[in-house]
Formats: C-alpha cells, sequence, structure tokens
C-alpha cells in the first residue's frame, strides 16, 4: 500500500500461481500425493505438547484429526488431542455435536460438547473478556468465547479446520469443462462427466452461477442496497452505497479453472476473518493453527482436476478411507438445519427492546430507530446485516 500525493495506490505483493490442472495415470496417485501433503501440513504445525482442535461433524476438522492422531502413533507418542464442539440445542435438533462425537469415539481422543441452543444474539457482550479492539458483528461471539476457553484448559494451540470449503466443495465444473472444451478434451469432458453421473448417481454440480442470475432478473436476489439504517450524513460524506456496490462486485479471477476458489483464496475475506481468532479478540494465550491453509497443499488442490476431487471433497473423503468412520465419510455436506438468528427472533427471544438505549456516540453513524425498525421487522434477509449497527452500538457503550 502507497499513499502518495497522487492518492491511495494498492498492489499484491504475493499471490498463489495459476497452473494448469495435473494430469496424473492413476486415481491412487491424486490421493498419495494429497496425504503426504497434508501430512507435512500438519506435522510443520503440530507442537510437541497438548493440542486441542475444533472439531466439526464435516471433513475438513475430522480430517486434521485423524492426520495428527497418524503422525503422533508414527511417532510412538500419546494420541494427546483433546476436540471441543459446540452445537445448538436445544433450539433445533442439531446433530453437529452427535457426528463430532461419532468421529472422535472412532479416533479415540478427548471430547468436549457443549450445548448453546440458550445463548440469544449478543448475550455475554457485556462481560469484559469480550471486550473487542474494534466493533464485531458475530452475534453468537460468546459461543466460540466458550470453545477457546475450553481449549486453553487444556493447551496452548488450536487445529481449525478452515480452508478446505474453498477449494475442495465448489466443483466449478462449468468452468472445467469449458476449459477442457477450449483444450479439445473433449472425449475427457464426456467421460468424467458420465462417470460422476454413473457412480453417484446425479449430475455434477455446475456452479455456473445460472441460479442468482434468474433470481437476480426476476427481483428474488437478496437485497444488494447498502443498509438503510446508516445515518445519512454518514453515508453521504463516506459515499457508502458507492462502497457498497464495490463490495458486492467480484472480482476478475486471472484462474481459468478454479476462478472462484482462487479469487476466494486471494481475496481480504480470509484475512478478516483470522484477524478475529487472534489473542487480542479472545483474551486467551491461545494460538491458531491452519494446516488446510498451507500454501504447498492449497497449490496442489488447485491443480487438482476438478471431477471427482473437487466436488464434496471427494480428495478428502478417498484420502481418509479407513482413518474415519465410513457413516462419516459417506455424509453429505449440509448446511446449519436452521438459522438461530431467525429462530430467537421468531421465538420472541430477541427483541428491539432488549437493545436497550443506544450510545450518544453511535447516532453519528446509525439512525436507530430505522436501525429498531428493521430488528422488529425480522426479515431474514436482512437481520445478520442489521447486526452491525446493534455490534457498533454495544462496543461503544463496553468503552
Amino acid at each position: 500500500m502507497r499513499l502518495s500525493p497522487q492518492g491511495l495506490q494498492m498492489k499484491c505483493l504475493h499471490e498463489l500461481p495459476v497452473e494448469e490442472p495435473l494430469w496424473l495415470r492413476r486415481p491412487e496417485e491424486y490421493v498419495e500425493i494429497y496425504r503426504e501433503l497434508l501430512e507435512k501440513s500438519v506435522s510443520d504445525r503440530l507442537p510437541n505438547a497438548r493440542t486441542a482442535i475444533f472439531l466439526s461433524g464435516g471433513m475438513d476438522s475430522p480430517t486434521l484429526a485423524a492426520t495428527v492422531c497418524t503422525l503422533r502413533k508414527k511417532a510412538g507418542r500419546d494420541n494427546d488431542l483433546s476436540a471441543v464442539t459446540a452445537d445448538s440445542q436445544p433450539l433445533f435438533d442439531d446433530t453437529e455435536g452427535q457426528w463430532a462425537r461419532q468421529t472422535a469415539e472412532h479416533l479415540g481422543i478427548e471430547f468436549e460438547l457443549s450445548h448453546h441452543g440458550d445463548r440469544i444474539p449478543f448475550s455475554g457482550f457485556e462481560d469484559s473478556r469480550a471486550l473487542f479492539p474494534e466493533p464485531f458483528a458475530n452475534p453468537f461471539r460468546e459461543i466460540y468465547l466458550h470453545l477457546y476457553r475450553q481449549s486453553a484448559t487444556k493447551a496452548r494451540v488450536v487445529m481449525l479446520g478452515y480452508g478446505g470449503d474453498d477449494v475442495v466443495t465448489g466443483g466449478e465444473t462449468a468452468a472445467y469443462f469449458v476449459y477442457l472444451a477450449k483444450k479439445g478434451r473433449f472425449a475427457q469432458a464426456l467421460a468424467e462427466f458420465g462417470r460422476y453421473a454413473i457412480e453417484h448417481k446425479k449430475l455434477p454440480p455446475l456452479r455456473a452461477g445460472i441460479r442468482a442470475r434468474f433470481r437476480g432478473r426476476f427481483g428474488m436476489a437478496g437485497r444488494s442496497s447498502a443498509p438503510l439504517w446508516l445515518a445519512q450524513s454518514f453515508a453521504q460524506q463516506f459515499r457508502l452505497a458507492d462502497r457498497w456496490r464495490e463490495l458486492l462486485r467480484e472480482a476478475p479471477s486471472s484462474h481459468l479453472v478454479r476462478p472462484r476458489a482462487h479469487r476466494g483464496l486471494s481475496g481480504t475475506g480470509w484475512p478478516h476473518i483470522l484477524d478475529k481468532e487472534d489473542a487480542a479478540y479472545t483474551g486467551l494465550p491461545l494460538e491458531i493453527r491452519l494446516p488446510l491453509f498451507d500454501y504447498r497443499l492449497l497449490r496442489f488442490v488447485l491443480r487438482l482436476p476438478v471431477l471427482p476431487w473437487c466436488v464434496d471433497k471427494e480428495i478428502m473423503r478417498q484420502t481418509m478411507k479407513g482413518t474415519l468412520p465410513e457413516t462419516v465419510l459417506q455424509r453429505a455436506k449440509s448446511l446449519l438445519a436452521q438459522d438461530p438468528m431467525e429462530l430467537h427472533h421468531r421465538k420472541g427471544n430477541w427483541r428491539p427492546a432488549q437493545l436497550g438505549s443506544p450510545a450518544e456516540e453511535v447516532l453519528e453513524f446509525v439512525n436507530w430507530p430505522k436501525l429498531l425498525e428493521n430488528v422488529l421487522a425480522g426479515r431474514a434477509v436482512d437481520l445478520w446485516r442489521d447486526t452491525a449497527g446493534v455490534a457498533l452500538n454495544l462496543w461503544l457503550k463496553s468503552r
């Protein structure tokens, strides 16, 4: 970043390279390379001491947990890995904890499950331990802090399974087929398409954005305008409407096969998210480590043929065969069954009256009556966006 009389200039210092797909003779070779790189990545970040992990019911963190156990066993060491998990029971039937427990029991690691369905949005924000260096709009941050506190009683390093969704879930098969067509690999494209359809009894997800464009054309897409509760003078002074549109605009990607994955890994989203996992936010002597963001591993994954390896984390599932429970390997990726924010609002657990009076300073940025009106309306598309104004007010009142 360079600031001069001519203005602000920004230049990318380094990013993942754009490379051709890697064509290998046997499917087993992809699995062997991925396993080797994964073990190197975890080994480089694994301390010679007790370690904690945030364990989910999906594939990413169970894959890390299984790899840690494998490395400990190879080294002839005790399996001193502790897993912590949270679910939203009893707010709704959240099965995340059950799946995570199944993985922990299979691997023989210590496991601790906590239920947080009774935590309403922004509970615990008044606690001094939740004071952040800047406003933070996650209304359920207290749940994460609880998991961090659990981990800190056991270890000084905690492993997180962030990073898998960007590169081995989306598929982007439409871009992949277009790439094969441009290279004259029509037979290969047809063969891979047919093989996937036969083995999975369904068509591969194209991920071409067709549904989003259709919904946008007929006015069914999510709101694309800046929040209406922004104070008018503040919005005008800083041209927030223009900045909002800029945020929504997808930057072009130079990657012909994995444009979304490459864009996600090259953008500002992940740095913004990971900043919030720092000890400055948790207030705990705990270091996070992220093996799935290893440069060598990501570079290899971005070169994988999309079909079948990058659809529904097939490369992970094949690598973990015989290591994780078969039921976990066969479980399809699923989103959270219900939206806890919307549920709490619908049940009357969270209402505008609970927000209290606004801090005097917040009125410079937020049209408070308009924000209360939005929260009262409780439109699912707005509730999460409205948390920014609520979080700013709570942060200013707590200083």
